[in-house]
């Protein structure tokens, strides 16, 4: 009987529900490849990520979907992956099977285009014949039936530190099932369009609000709006509002770098629905993949420090100055003088012309040497350590004798983590560098910031890709 009253209560909402066509996603934000292949290698190195929907908890055969994505970024700006669906209904079952590819092209200096495709079926099977009912002689329609349906879809995503957006038809072609048996609504095309953007508020925290929107033929539009508030970029709390359906409540947080747990709860905001106890639970896992190097990186201290600890400790004539900042490595010196020994003062009149000779041309060094880069620990951007500071006071005394010069900070990333993310980090590391040159009296109006993240690391060696982990100067020209 609790199936009977389970289909029936189906049947009587389901005009008011608009089907269940392709299974929602509260949660969509952080599991967007299952709509959209172009995410595909987007997000890191290897990303694995599995999301649990249980929906109408207080029914039985209540509907379920389960969700497992993987997708790994390759050479070439290429990105692979695949996605994995089982959703049951009552007496349905189906289960989505795709591969996914996606190719990414820079379109300008923060923004890069993805485009992706997504190619497998749908492996579809029902059973009329649990269906109870009080008929002496059997019904011939009460049989089991099972089907491959294959089937494609497409889509792109761009992103850029402001701002993404995401359009896709995960599906192409609509399906028949059957002679027989209608075609389903999740087997007409489903369009999505999705953006997204991010507002500091402050230094901890930051407002990202985003909107799906999903159309079906036939059927009205359905828009999901929801709202983050990420602090630290360790925990969001949220909520989301689905018209003509539901609210829920969103939370994410990040117990270690490499891992994101999320969880949402829905309820129907109409009563006839709502009185029913039609509630819904879903949760998430995302698991960023690292290489075997990355994880010792991460799980040893010594090697956290982003620069080698003997280069740091050389000091050839042992004036207390290690010579990658020692101007003067062969010669005692001192440290107001960059490890250079202190020479008589010229006459003021000498000194006068002198400093003409160098208002009038200032060579350039080279900035893109180590010992004129301040280097940052994992998924950090606080500037840390003698060295990084000694480097700092260089770089004050570099601004302040190169009045002919303005300068960018410059700050990178490594890869690990999402794009947008490191582009975030390595912007936030370029301005803790520049309130440090602020503090020692350089001129805000000298000096301005710029994040790279990862797209351009400036060491591409797989040893050393720990150092991208940096932010450098370079010359800008006075108008």
């Amino acid at each position: 009987m609790k199936k009977i009253l389970l289909f029936t209560i189906i049947l009587l909402f389901g005009f008011n529900m608009y089907s269940q066509q392709e299974s929602y996603y509260s949660l969509y934000r952080y599991n967007m490849q299952i709509v959209n292949p172009a995410y595909a290698g987007s997000e890191g190195n290897a990303t694995l990520t599995f999301l649990n929907r249980l929906q109408w908890i207080s029914g039985d055969n209540n509907p379920n979907t389960r969700v497992l994505t993987f997708s790994l970024k390759r050479k070439n700006n290429i990105g692979i992956g695949f996605s994995l669906v089982s959703d049951k209904v009552f007496i349905e079952d189906q289960t989505f099977s795709y591969v996914d590819i996606s190719y990414k092209i820079q379109v300008a200096e923060n923004s890069n285009l993805f485009f992706g495709l997504k190619a497998g079926g749908n492996f579809y099977s029902t059973n009329t014949s649990v269906l109870e009912d009080y008929n002496i002689a059997p019904d011939p329609a009460q049989t089991e039936f099972s089907r491959f349906n294959p089937n494609f879809g497409a889509g792109a995503y761009l992103i850029n530190p402001k701002y993404w957006v995401s359009f896709s038809a995960p599906r192409i072609f609509n399906v028949n099932r059957s002679e027989d048996l209608n075609i389903g609504s999740k087997d007409r095309v489903h369009l999505y369009l999705g953006a997204g953007t991010y507002f500091k508020l402050n230094q901890n925290l930051k407002l990202e609000p985003s909107v799906l929107v999903r159309k079906v033929i036939t059927l009205p539009y359905s828009i999901d709006f929801s709202t983050y508030f990420n602090f630290k970029e360790k925990i969001s709390l949220g909520f989301s509002y689905r018209t003509k359906s539901s609210f829920s409540g969103l939370l994410l947080f990040k117990p270690f770098s490499s891992m994101s747990v999320g969880y949402a709860y829905e309820t129907p905001y109409e009563n006839n629905i709502n009185r029913l106890g039609f509630n819904t639970h879903e949760i998430l896992f995302k698991i960023n993949l690292f290489d075997k190097k990355q994880e010792e990186i991460l799980n040893n201290d010594e090697m956290k420090n982003d620069i080698p600890k003997k280069e740091i400790e050389v000091d050839s004539d042992s004036d207390g100055i290690p010579d990658k900042i020692d101007n003067c490595p062969d010669v005692k010196g001192t440290e107001e003088n960059q490890g250079c020994p202190l020479e008589e003062e010229a006459p003021v009149e000498e000194t006068l012309v002198e400093n003409k000779k160098i208002n009038a041309k200032q060579e350039k060094v080279d900035l893109s040497d180590k010992e004129y880069m301040i280097f940052f620990n994992f998924d950090s951007d606080e500037v840390k350590g003698d060295i990084n500071f000694l480097k700092i006071e260089k770089l004050y005394r570099l601004i302040s004798d190169s009045q002919a010069f303005n300068f960018l900070i410059e700050g990178y990333s490594s890869e690990e983590g999402s794009n947008a993310y490191n582009m975030n980090l390595s912007e936030r590391r370029a301005n803790s560098v520049r309130n440090e040159l602020i503090k020692m009296g350089v001129d805000p109006l000298r000096i301005s910031i710029k994040g790279f993240g990862e797209e351009i690391p400036i060491f591409d060696s797989a040893k050393q890709k720990n150092l991208n982990r940096t932010v450098k100067l370079s010359y800008i020209d006075k108008q």
